[in-house]
């Protein structure tokens, strides 16, 4: 006959119950949560960093492709000879806050708008900054009536390209529209 007995059996049957009891408990210690929490928040930083960093280059991005278009957009109706008028872009900024406008009018007036209309105001996401090249704000993107060339203050046809630059202070960019002598939009 074979002994069935545990090998514990000179352990006291209180402790063979709380060693039972023990084992059959369910939940989770603090230290297991602890791990947890931990390793959860390590994976939100990361991916909260991937997040902020997608969301910046994005935003720089829609702006690029927005001037692009107001580009284009003014050197057709400029093109066109829309309502009679001449029309141009004019780059500004207020503090931090960069916007441009782009304006109709008979003849090309500095200032602005000038003597002309306000057609559109865009201002530049937060964050985000605008520059037209060599020269501070406030500079002039001027397209000449029925060709829509980019034409100098005094109507003479550009010779060298004009240079728009999207730049974050979020550390993503910049972006570079270039504005060749033939009108073409490049970014």
């Amino acid at each position: 006959m074979t002994n069935n007995k545990p090998k514990n059996s000179s352990m006291p049957s209180c402790y063979k119950l709380s060693v039972i009891s023990h084992r059959l408990e369910k939940g989770f210690s603090l230290l297991e949560i602890f791990i947890v929490i931990g390793i959860t928040s390590i994976i939100a930083v990361a991916g909260l960093g991937g997040y902020l960093s997608l969301r910046n280059s994005k935003s720089l991005e829609n702006m690029a492709n927005r001037v692009a278009a107001d580009i284009t957009y003014t050197a057709e109706r400029s093109k066109a000879q829309e309502s009679g008028f001449q029309w141009w872009m004019n780059f500004q900024n207020s503090g931090s806050v960069y916007f441009y406008l782009i304006c109709k009018g008979d003849t090309y007036s500095a200032g602005g708008c000038g003597s002309g209309t306000q057609v559109k105001r865009v201002q530049a996401t937060s964050g985000l900054s605008l520059s037209l090249s060599s020269g501070s704000l406030p500079r002039d993107l001027i397209f000449q009536k029925s060709t829509g060339l980019p034409v100098d203050s005094s109507g003479t046809q550009i010779t060298s390209p004009i240079t728009i630059t999207v730049s974050s202070s979020a550390g993503v960019g910049p972006k570079t529209i270039t504005i060749n002598k033939n009108g073409r939009v490049d970014y």
